[in-house]
């Protein structure tokens, strides 16, 4: 059987969170790219949300995540943020569809 290659676009999602535990943890920020099957991007700006988080809820994040999203601003910056996680959702879904629309 002959390989086939997909020529669809890629899409390619980073996220930081509050814990591994996908049953307790939440997304805290993300960043997504879209890419042609070469891998060119195809907007270079991407889409980026930081979603609002309590203190409460950053509090009960592990040693690891408080060390280092404390230092790198990632705490304060959802503390501060106003998106929520379905607004965050929604507007990665419309993102995506713009360059993979199916």
């Amino acid at each position: 059987m002959p390989e086939s290659i997909s020529r669809d676009p890629l899409v390619w999602i980073d996220c930081e969170m509050t814990g591994l535990d996908y049953d307790n943890d939440t997304i805290l920020s993300f960043a997504c790219f879209v890419t042609d099957y070469d891998l060119n991007l195809l907007e270079p700006n991407g889409y980026e949300a930081i979603i609002r988080h309590s203190k409460a809820e950053l509090d009960a994040m592990g040693e690891w995540c408080r060390q280092h999203h404390g230092k790198s601003g990632l705490t304060a910056a959802c503390l501060a943020s106003s998106t929520t996680a379905e607004m965050a959702a929604e507007g990665l879904l419309e993102y995506v569809k713009k360059y993979a629309p199916e």
